[in-house]
């Protein structure tokens, strides 16, 4: 069996690995095109205001924050916890790294493919965690992280049948709103389920800043109904983060209380 100690620190030269590739690839130092320069060839309805990439700089830095606790705290728990979702851990770092390469080499129908895989292991992550009633940390870090991968996958999507040119049933507004209803349904459904409301901050940031994107003049006054309705999507967001949140605290209080053998991590 692999030691805790050497899996912590496996992970962290992973993610110092992953933090290179991703600078490299921001600056376009790796495949000569940068995530920024590929969003802004094949734009979409649901590209978000530049400022929404911002949040990347929050999940890394709570990732890191993961490592290091696991690196340094004697809490038998928390190990127990990183234990339990080490190889999905291990798994979204390396295909983190695949799909920044895959993407900024412009072959977008394979980095559409990875993304989903990514997101898969970040809900199989939650789903461990929610059984195991794990740390504060962990749950904030990987649902904020799952939560902004919800929406990363249909933009993927979106950016490759761009760069198709695929031929709509319907007019693109139309698609891009049911694609918003999608999104803001599953995650607010996740996020009940897994017990993780944090994973709808992530979806709430997203509309926002696509409605931003909207109201600086990107896109037409004919999109002005979507421009709305991603708003309407963050504010309906922003509460069930509240309500939802309440009543995962609420459950976890009433599954203390009933059984003399569950912890609230």
């Amino acid at each position: 069996m692999i030691r805790h100690s050497f899996k912590s620190k496996m992970l962290l030269l992973v993610f110092i690995l992953t933090i290179i590739v991703n600078y490299l690839s921001a600056t376009g130092l790796l495949t000569g095109n940068s995530q920024k320069s590929l969003s802004d060839r094949y734009q979409t309805l649901l590209t978000p205001a530049p400022l929404a990439f911002s949040i990347w700089s929050v999940i890394y830095l709570l990732t890191f924050l993961v490592i290091l606790r696991a690196i340094f705290s004697k809490s038998q728990s928390y190990q127990d916890n990183f234990a339990s979702i080490f190889p999905y851990f291990l798994g979204l770092l390396l295909v983190n790294n695949i799909w920044t390469v895959f993407f900024t080499s412009n072959l977008i129908g394979l980095s559409t493919i990875i993304i989903f895989a990514y997101c898969i292991l970040l809900v199989i992550i939650i789903k461990i965690l929610s059984k195991n009633k794990s740390k504060l940390l962990l749950r904030i870090t990987f649902g904020i992280h799952a939560g902004w991968l919800l929406v990363a996958s249909l933009v993927n999507l979106a950016v490759y049948l761009v760069k198709i040119d695929f031929n709509y049933p319907l007019p693109k507004v139309y698609i891009a709103i049911i694609a918003l209803i999608f999104i803001t349904v599953l995650s607010l459904y996740l996020a009940r389920v897994l017990q993780n409301a944090y994973l709808i901050l992530s979806v709430f940031w997203a509309w926002l800043m696509v409605f931003k994107a909207h109201l600086e003049g990107n896109f037409q006054h004919l999109y002005f109904s979507f421009q709305i309705l991603s708003l309407i999507a963050a504010i309906i967001l922003g509460v069930s983060f509240f309500i939802i949140g309440y009543y995962n605290v609420k459950e976890r209080y009433k599954q203390k209380r009933t059984s003399p053998y569950s912890r609230v991590l």
